[in-house]
């Protein structure tokens, strides 16, 4: 999976930086457990409870669409497809299970997506196309 993201950073052009709050290292999930770094420098000394208590959302909020795979798993692009990635991955298990299965899937359809990606960049840059 490292492999997976550091592909796409390089894809993205983008540098690897850890995922940090932008509020400081002690805000966030963190600071909760911990305690935030402004509550101990102003002197206050509210509950964890308190800190991370948010507001329960409205009921008639409704959570946001789950956006479906964009690939058909037999479509053929650069000469392969998720469904064959797939079977190359499940092709050192002799008897896979449910989810050697299911994490192959992910691990297929994360590789296609970074070909398509690395293929369009490619073809892009050629000339003749």
């Amino acid at each position: 999976m490292a492999i997976i993201f550091a592909v796409r950073t390089l894809l993205i052009g983008g540098e690897f930086q850890p995922m940090m709050s932008s509020e400081g290292p002690n805000e966030g999930w963190t600071g909760i457990l911990l305690g935030s770094s402004e509550s101990e420098s102003a002197g206050t000394s509210s509950s964890v409870n308190q800190q991370g208590a948010r507001p329960a959302p409205a009921q008639n909020e409704v959570a946001p669409p789950v956006v479906p795979y964009p690939y058909p798993e037999n479509e053929i692009i650069g000469g392969d497809s998720v469904e064959a990635i797939e079977r190359r991955l499940l092709g050192r298990f002799p008897s896979p299970s449910a989810h050697d299965i299911q994490m192959a899937r992910i691990q297929a359809e994360d590789l296609f997506e970074v070909k398509v990606d690395i293929i369009r960049r490619m073809t892009s840059l050629d000339p003749e196309c």
